[in-house]
């Protein structure tokens, strides 16, 4: 990606089946050194039973724009803000999810969730280069908190 993603909707929707062959609620991701921007993702009433990968960490969410490799360090940096989650679960995957911004000065902006429930979980978030900290965090297990790198406001 190396343009730009805004106003995306994924409402009232089923992933996966009881044998796990869903892999992320959502997953949004963009390689170090493109650019770009990705904005304004709302997740709304959508359920897993069970995720899970082939040998890889199942993670319920993954926004990231720091995905992979930096294939230019002087590179543009991708821009990501305002991801809301509301009403959205998972019976079980390995961790709750990633939300990793591009670099210190390109961070993610906007994390807003309410009634967010992953089951079974191994581990909870992982955070880095998030502005500040989640805002509007309300119901949310695992609960985020200062050691994950993303804190919960509400």
């Amino acid at each position: 990606m190396s343009g730009g993603v805004s106003n995306v909707r994924f409402i009232d929707s089923v992933i996966s089946d009881a044998e796990g062959s869903g892999t992320y609620i959502l997953r949004v991701k963009s390689k170090a050194g493109r650019g770009g921007f990705v904005r304004d993702i709302h997740t709304e009433n959508v359920h897993a039973a069970v995720l899970a990968t082939n040998g890889r960490p199942a993670f319920a969410f993954s926004v990231n724009a720091e995905y992979c490799c930096v294939s230019d360090p002087h590179g543009p940096v991708a821009d990501f803000s305002n991801f809301t989650f509301r009403n959205v679960s998972a019976g079980a995957a390995e961790y709750a999810g990633e939300f990793r911004g591009g670099n210190s000065t390109h961070r993610l902006r906007g994390i807003s969730m309410s009634d967010v429930r992953i089951a079974g979980t191994k581990g909870g978030w992982r955070c880095s280069n998030v502005d500040g900290a989640a805002t509007l965090v309300t119901d949310t297990l695992p609960a985020m908190d200062a050691k994950s790198g993303c804190t919960a406001t509400v």
